[in-house]
Formats: structure tokens, C-alpha cells, sequence
């Protein structure tokens, strides 16, 4: 729930408020002005028969602005009511009991909505919200407990847009929730990614693996390409923290099979590491030694054992979000004999060993405090996240490391802190540090870095 709290704190769009006029959505306004104040059935019955055939929410140009949309979020009430108690959950916007934007009421109609004004690129997660019953007929995906400014707890419902079909499978550790979800005309394009996901040319294994080092045990989903596309030579590898989400919400075997099969990027082994609780996730991809001993010493040797794995760190990638990009960052510094590539995606850098290193730019420090290594950085960030724990400290770490010499890219995408950016941003961090052997040997001719991008 921690994350999901820095979540609703993203504010980044103003609603639109009922008293407003014009109505921000064209679509809307049109409709109110061919209402005129009449109840006219048929106007508004056309209406939903469109959306339920098109899908929410509503993305509609802005007038003399290009890069920018108006977003619409909708739902249907058959009730006379002039207030109902729900809204919209999402990074794009502040949470409904903070600044008091439930949906409203379009005039004469059961048509309930809420606007906002984005920028044309944004891709997003979200789900509506509501409290006492509000959403009747809406099965919750998960419930959502607040605290409001004088000290109250108050509980809500968090639910699937129902006019929604589009939806994301989970949220970093919630394995078996959904969030809806809608892309502007902008947006990243999922090139490597069918609406559906496709049969794969390589195979996936699940394995479990003991740790002494840590006394636990865990799940790890392997992705192995086609071995025809290996050309019998080793394979790189992707070690990803946050395992289920990087396979089911990421679509990381799908993508990477569809690359791979394309020539954009080498054969390559990807290990995808469940983290067994969230407290556990919350200790281990913290800057965490024993952790680091475990995937060193322990993980890493059976992997290369049991796939025939490349021995060179330049073909090996660690990755991961949120906390998984720092732990990534870490634990190559600590091992870049392993590791010669790092993603880190909206890395948590402004996490440390302790309670005592929050806000410190430890990890910056740490890298700033040593020679620098032979490992290279491909860094994305969202402009929704927060502006100083997030953006700040990721933005400086990027510095530092240009700074000491370091081969890193850094880009900021319109997004916030979810996966439905990140997977659709991977494959550019992906071609850049496993560019297919071609593309890498062009790269060195010409006298360039060997990441190409």
C-alpha cells in the first residue's frame, strides 16, 4: 500500500469543475447543447451505444494545442442524484478526497463525468474509486483505506472502468489485481507487443532456487529463445527484480521473443526473480548485502551452468522498476565482473541501506566515491513522478555518473510509476545495451560505443 499512497500523491492534471463553462469535453458539450434542457432519450441513448462500441475514457484534441488532449472518464447512474461518491484513481491526477473532484452530473442526463487536460503522450493506469456502495454493480479489485486532513480513516472500493475493455494484468506486488488503462495519440506505440499475447517461438521455465545465504526460497521464470537463433554461441543475459510483474504486465518473454525473432536485439536468456513477500521485497532490493551475495554467489553460477550463458558481463543485463532499478544499480557496482549493463527504470534512489540514508543520495555517493566501472546505464524516468524524491534524485544520479566518465543514457518519458509505461519503453533500453551481433560489430568499426540506439 506504500506505493500505492506515492501514487496518488502525483498530481499532474487540474480537473474540470461542474461549475466550468464550457463543458472541457467537445463530445459532451455537443451533447448538452443538442439537450438544450430537454430530456431527450434518444440523444443520449445514441450516446452510450457509441461508447459502449468505442470504449472509455473519451481522448479528444484540444483546439490550437497539438500536444495536448482532453481526457474524459464516464459512467452511467439512472438516478436523479446531484453528487455520487466516485472518482478517478490515477497518476495523472490528485485522489478525489484531496481536492474534491467526484464525477459530475451532464445536465438532464444519466451521464456522470470528469475531464482532465494531459498531454497527448501520456500512457496511464487507473481505476475508479468509491465509498459506501457508490459503484453499484462494480466488482472491487482491491479495497483502499485513507486518512483523511482531520485524522479520519476512511474506506474505499478501488474498481475496473466497466466501459473500459483495456486493462493491465498487475501492479508491481498485487499478482492478481487489474487496473484499466488508455494511451494518448502520443504515446510510446507497444511495437513489440500484440493486443493478445501470441505463442512463443522460445520456452519458458519456472524454477525455484534456495538461497543459504538468505534461508529462503523463491520463484524464477526463465524465458529461452528458439536455440536456432542462438547460432550455437552462449546466450546474454536479463535478470529482472519483480518477476511476476515483469512477465504478466510487462510481457517481457513476448517481447523479447518477438525481438529476438526480428534481429533487433542478441539471443538472450531472460531470469525473471519473484521477491516472496512485500516485506521481503521492501529489505532485499533496498541496497542490500546479503542480496547481493545471493545473486552473486548463488543465482548466478547455476544460471550460467544451466543455460550456457555468456561469460561477458558487456551481454549481461540487470534490470528492474521502482526499487528494483536501485537494487540493479547497486549490486552491478558491486559486481561488475557479473554485470556490464544496468536498466533502471524510475529507479527508488532516494532509498539507502537504512531509515537514516532516506533522502541522502546514497547511491549516487557511493558511485561518486569510486573509480568507475566498466558497466553502462540506460535510465527512464516519468515526468508524473514525484519532482524530488523521484525525478530529483534520479536526474542527479545520472550527473554523477556523466560526471565520472560513465556510459549512460538517460530518458524521461509522460508517465508515471507503472508498468504499463515502462513495458512499452523497455524495448528502447533493450536495443540500445543487447544490440544483435551485427549492429554491435557495426559499432565498433565505426568507432563507437558497442550499445547502439
Amino acid at each position: 500500500m506504500r506505493i500505492l499512497l506515492l501514487l496518488t500523491s502525483l498530481l499532474f492534471a487540474v480537473p474540470v469543475s461542474a461549475s466550468e463553462a464550457p463543458i472541457a469535453s467537445p463530445r459532451l458539450a455537443a451533447l448538452q447543447a443538442q439537450l438544450d434542457g430537454r430530456n431527450d432519450g434518444g440523444d443520449v441513448a445514441a450516446f452510450w451505444a457509441d461508447v459502449r462500441a468505442k470504449g472509455t475514457p473519451l481522448i479528444e484534441p484540444v483546439a490550437g494545442e497539438p500536444a495536448q488532449m482532453t481526457l474524459t472518464f464516464l459512467w452511467r447512474e439512472p438516478t436523479d442524484r446531484d453528487h455520487i461518491d466516485l472518482g478517478v484513481f490515477g497518476v495523472f491526477n490528485a485522489t478525489p478526497w484531496q481536492t474534491g473532484d467526484p464525477l459530475i452530473r451532464l445536465a438532464h442526463t444519466d451521464i456522470w463525468y470528469r475531464s482532465y487536460r494531459v498531454s497527448a503522450a501520456l500512457r496511464a493506469q487507473y481505476m475508479l474509486i468509491g465509498r459506501d456502495g457508490a459503484a453499484r454493480g462494480a466488482k472491487p479489485q482491491r479495497a483502499w483505506s485513507h486518512t483523511d486532513e482531520a485524522g479520519r480513516d476512511r474506506d474505499f472500493d478501488l474498481f475496473l472502468d466497466p466501459l473500459n475493455p483495456r486493462t493491465i494484468d498487475d501492479v508491481y506486488f498485487l499478482p492478481h489485481s487489474r487496473e484499466s488503462i488508455f494511451d494518448g495519440p502520443d504515446a510510446p506505440r507497444e511495437t513489440w507487443l500484440a493486443p493478445k499475447p501470441a505463442r512463443l517461438h522460445g520456452r519458458m521455465i519456472d524454477l525455484t532456487i534456495r538461497s543459504a545465504v538468505l534461508g529462503n526460497e523463491r520463484n524464477l521464470a526463465v524465458y529461452v529463445p528458439d536455440p536456432s537463433l542462438t547460432k550455437g554461441k552462449p546466450p546474454g543475459l536479463l535478470l529482472l527484480f519483480d518477476g511476476p510483474s515483469y512477465r504478466a504486465a510487462g510481457r517481457v518473454p513476448e517481447m523479447l521473443d518477438r525481438m529476438i525473432a526480428a534481429g533487433a536485439i542478441a539471443p538472450t536468456v531472460a531470469v525473471m526473480v519473484d521477491s516472496i513477500t512485500l516485506d521481503n521485497r521492501e529489505k532485499e532490493l533496498a541496497p542490500n548485502e546479503p542480496f547481493t551475495r545471493f545473486i552473486a554467489e548463488e543465482l548466478m553460477p547455476m544460471l550460467r551452468t544451466r543455460f550456457g550463458l555468456s561469460g561477458d558481463p558487456r551481454k549481461t543485463v540487470i534490470a528492474g522498476a521502482s526499487r528494483g532499478g536501485q537494487s540493479a544499480s547497486f549490486i552491478a557496482m558491486r559486481h561488475p565482473e557479473l554485470f556490464g549493463n544496468v536498466i533502471a527504470q524510475s529507479p527508488a534512489l532516494w532509498w539507502g541501506p537504512s531509515e537514516a540514508d532516506m533522502d541522502t543520495h546514497w547511491l549516487a555517493r557511493a558511485f561518486e566515491n569510486r573509480d568507475r566501472l566498466p558497466i553502462r546505464f540506460y535510465i527512464q524516468m516519468g515526468t508524473l513522478e514525484d519532482a524530488k524524491s523521484m525525478l530529483g534524485t534520479a536526474r542527479h544520479f545520472q550527473e554523477i555518473l556523466h560526471s565520472k566518465g560513465y556510459d549512460v543514457t538517460y530518458r524521461e518519458f509522460v508517465g508515471g510509476h507503472t508498468f504499463f509505461s515502462w513495458r512499452a519503453i523497455l524495448p528502447q533500453a533493450l536495443t540500445a545495451l543487447l544490440p544483435a551481433e551485427e549492429r554491435r560489430a557495426e559499432a565498433v568499426t565505426e568507432g563507437r560505443h558497442a550499445a547502439v540506439p
